[in-house]
């Protein structure tokens, strides 16, 4: 059973389910030894019982998730395509706003240095 259950935690395959609960049935057929105490017996059994329906409540969960999971990836898939376009264009746009600043700062700077040329004219008293 152990051996089903982890198949089922590694692939998420819901045959290993069944396979679990066929195995359950064997081990069941394996306490209807004559000389086995009542108390033992029925200890095993609830605990068989207890731990079936918590691992069937479990791969369902697990399954569910798996679903969900399979379904995001399916819509992240679509909208892909958009996110890459939207990248793309910041990029293209940064690189541009990038070029404008530096041809910005190339005008400012030269500017500068015309109105630093003129204004030491002015102080020094020469003309143009």
């Amino acid at each position: 059973m152990r051996r089903h259950e982890k198949d089922f935690m590694l692939r998420r395959d819901q045959k290993y389910v069944g396979e679990l609960k066929k195995a359950a049935v064997e081990f069941s057929k394996l306490l209807q030894v004559p000389d086995m105490p009542p108390a033992l017996k029925a200890d095993i059994v609830q605990k068989l019982e207890k731990y079936q329906t918590d691992f069937s409540a479990w791969a369902e969960g697990a399954l569910e998730v798996a679903r969900h999971g399979a379904a995001m990836s399916k819509e992240f898939h679509q909208i892909e395509p958009v996110i890459v376009k939207i990248q793309q264009s910041v990029e293209r746009r940064y690189k541009e706003a990038s070029s404008a600043e530096a041809a910005t700062r190339g005008s400012v700077e030269m500017w500068m240095l015309i109105a630093t040329w003129i204004g030491g004219r002015r102080v020094s008293g020469a003309s143009f």
